[in-house]
Parts: C-alpha cells; sequence; structure tokens
C-alpha cells in the first residue's frame, strides 16, 4: 500500500495505517495517464471526470460518510444493485 501512495503523489507517507481508499484511486489513475486529485480524502474524486446518473461499471463511485463534506469512502463500481423496483 506503501508504494501506491507514493504513485498518487503522496511519497511522504511511509506506513499503510492512513487512510488507503482515495490514495488507490488516484494510483490506478495516475498508472493510467491521467492525474489524480491529490487528495486524501475520498470525497476529492468526485471532482474527477464526469457525473454519472448511475452506477456503471468502471466509474468512480464515492460514498458519502459522517458530518463533514470530505468524509466518505472511494472505489471503483463494479457492479450493481437495481434495486428492489427493477426486480418486479
Amino acid at each position: 500500500m506503501v508504494q501506491r501512495f507514493a504513485d498518487a503523489l503522496f511519497s511522504g507517507i511511509k506506513q499503510d495505517s492512513v487512510a488507503w481508499c482515495a490514495a488507490a484511486i488516484g494510483a490506478m489513475l495516475k498508472r493510467a495517464g491521467h492525474k489524480p486529485s491529490v487528495s486524501l480524502a475520498a470525497r476529492s474524486c468526485e471532482a474527477w471526470g464526469v457525473g454519472l446518473e448511475a452506477a456503471t461499471v468502471g466509474a468512480i463511485a464515492t460514498k458519502k460518510r459522517g458530518d463533514l463534506s470530505c468524509e466518505g469512502h472511494v472505489g471503483f463500481v463494479v457492479g450493481a444493485d437495481p434495486g428492489p423496483s427493477a426486480r418486479r
């Protein structure tokens, strides 16, 4: 995980106990030739790319957690549950 921090432009982090999700997304973006958000706040990734109406496989998705606008979690969409109304 320490290498992902370095890949996401946080080379000063030398332990993997720091919040990792935004660094992991940033590392993958950088490895793919894109500029990462350069923030360890999960919701900083909301400013990257274009907004989508629905979950799309491969997209970056964020979840709000807590009361602060920066708290949350970020990851790649690997599938989507259509929800109860679509299962009828």
